[in-house]
Formats: C-alpha cells, structure tokens, sequence
C-alpha cells in the first residue's frame, strides 16, 4: 500500500467510470489504495496561467522580440534598453514562466495559440507541398535548405538509415555528410533522446512507414541536441514517402522556431485556398479510396477500376460512396479538383 497526495485545487464532482455515480471523498478513499486529501489552492503551483498574468508589458514585448529569433544585443538596440537590462528581464521571465530555456519560452508560446494536433497539420501541409516542388523541379533542395531554420534529411526504408542530409545539417552536428551517413546509427544514440521516441513516436512511426501511401504525411517530435555537451532542444520532424516507395524525405525543424518557418515557406509557395481549407479532409483517405478517386477523375468506369485494382463493383462503389462523404463532393467535378490539387492526376 502507499500514500498519495493529491493537491485539488478548484471544487470537482468525482465521478464513478463504471455507472457515472457521484462518489464522496470517503467512498473513494475506501476504493483506492491512496488518500484523497483538499488542501487550499496554491499560487504558486497553479503552473504557467497564474506567472503569465504576472509578466509586465515590457517582458511581453521582450518575449515577442525572442520569438522572432532576436539576440538580447538586437532586442536592446530595438526598444531602446541597456543590454544588462535585457538581462534582467529575461531573467524575470524565465523564473515567472518556470523555464530554463527559450526553446521552452517557444513551446509555451506555441501551446497557447497553437495546439499539438494543429502544429502537425501545418507541417503535414508543408511536406507534402515541399515534396510535390521538388519532384517537379520547381524547387531544389538547396533553395529548401537556405529557408528553413532546420535541416532536411532522405532516410531509406526499412531500416531509416539517414542516406542524405542537407548542409544545415551537416553544419548543426559539425560532421561531413559522410560521416553522418557512415555512422548513422551511433551518432543517432548520441545526438537523439531515442528514449523519448520510444515512447511518444515510434509504433506510429513504424505504422507509417509500412503504409507504403506516397499521398500520406506524418509528423512526430524529437529530443536533439546539436553536440554531446549541448541540452536536448524539442525538434518537429515532418516526413513523406517519395515516388520510389523505397525513401522517406524528412524535414527537421526546432520548435522554437516553427513560427518563423510556417512565414518562410509561405513566402514561396503560392496561395491554394482550396488545398489549405481541404487538405485534412484530403488526409482522411484511405490509400485504397485515393487510389479509387484518381481512377475516377482520369474517368475510368466502376468495371475498368475493379479490373484494374483486383477488387469487385460492390467494393468501389462502397469506396466511392466513403469518399463521396468524406470530401463532401456530390458531383464527379468535385472529384477531378481534388485530385488536381493533391496531384493524383
């Protein structure tokens, strides 16, 4: 048997999972092997809400200005402060918000106008664009690399062995590509939180890669430190698979950084109102029922698709009926935009 505290620090209804019945404290300490005890709310424990409403106008401005990537020196030199008074705020800030660094300023920033699931579907949306440029020459690796604040890497499947990685990689981990290539899996023990991984990303991760659906996206986060004696900082990794079947292309951006990216990319990708409000719907599909839908905008017939992807009348029209729903589209026009936009034709 053991003790636990738990701290309650506003009036709940604790509910019973199994018939919904409102317990008392005393029920519930005859239930579990614990001890349910109410202690008064605690400001101090009352995590990052209560120190946000306590950071002055000036930290909130300064914490806008650390956003954008600037150095103590510039945020001095832009709102007129002396550098060690700079100092001194930042200070304050990260004692009020209960912080170490700015990579966790960011992620705090981030959390509040931007939730985990939203994150990924902006980055899902970058990949799979990214992808679609360079397959079609309109954008090079080495335009990609001048851009985001990251590195791009191709790793090969099954294993994910790293078989490419960009310069900014090479110059973030101070090794040749070859090297990194060479001893991909040591160096990765080194420079990853495989532990974090494991837990959060991999059977996902996993999942996706045997998918084998070159118009699927995933993103996951990664722990990465840039050299042994640096602190891990949190990275997002967005990955596609290419035409092949055989690679992944990856990007790997700092969450601290994701701000500055999204503006970046945008700034070379022209605007598709229709890809960006439909591009969620677009990912709900079964790899079977995008397979179904390019066949039907090239304007094949239930026979010719059954004939060509081994499945009977009744099947594709079950799929079709799914991807009717899915997308929202009632006429045949619907379809051939979707597969336009997301290059199924």
């Amino acid at each position: 048997m053991f003790k636990l505290q738990i701290i309650i620090t506003m009036s709940v209804n604790i509910k019973q999972f199994t018939a919904g019945e409102k317990l008392t404290v005393d029920e519930i300490n005859t239930l579990l092997p614990c001890e349910i005890i109410f202690n008064k709310p605690d400001k101090h424990k009352l995590g990052n809400t209560y120190h946000e409403k306590a950071l002055s106008c000036r930290e909130k401005e300064i914490i806008q200005l650390i956003k954008l990537g600037l150095k103590n020196k510039e945020i001095a030199k832009q709102l007129k402060l002396a550098y060690e008074t700079v100092k001194t705020h930042r200070k304050n800030i990260f004692r009020k918000l209960k912080i170490n660094n700015v990579s966790q300023l960011i992620h705090l920033e981030l959390k509040k106008h931007m939730t985990e699931s939203e994150m990924f579907i902006k980055n899902r949306k970058h990949i799979f664009t990214i992808e679609q440029k360079i397959s079609n020459n309109e954008l090079t690796i080495n335009e990609l690399d001048e851009i985001i604040p990251g590195y791009l890497h191709i790793n090969r499947l099954p294993d994910m062995v790293m078989t490419y990685v960009s310069p900014s990689g090479c110059n973030m981990f101070e090794l040749t590509k070859e090297e990194i290539v060479t001893n991909y899996f040591e160096l990765r023990d080194i420079y990853n939180d495989m532990d974090f991984i494991m837990k959060t990303s991999f059977t996902a991760l996993v999942k996706f890669s045997t998918m084998f659906d070159q118009k699927s996206t995933f993103s996951f986060f990664q722990k990465i430190r840039s050299t042994i004696n640096h602190d891990f900082e949190l990275f997002c990794t967005e990955l596609k698979l290419l035409p092949d079947n055989r690679e992944l292309i990856c990007i790997t951006n700092p969450v601290s950084k994701l701000d500055i990216t999204t503006k970046k990319l945008q700034g070379i990708f022209e605007e598709n109102k229709f890809f960006d409000k439909n591009f969620q719907k677009f990912m709900s599909l079964t790899k079977r029922e995008k397979e179904v839908l390019a066949l039907v905008a090239k304007g094949y017939k239930n026979n010719d698709i059954g004939e060509q992807l081994f499945i009977s009348n009744a099947t594709i029209k079950t799929h079709r009926r799914h991807i009717n729903k899915k997308l929202n589209v009632k006429h045949i026009a619907g379809l051939i935009k979707y597969a336009d936009t997301f290059r199924l034709i």
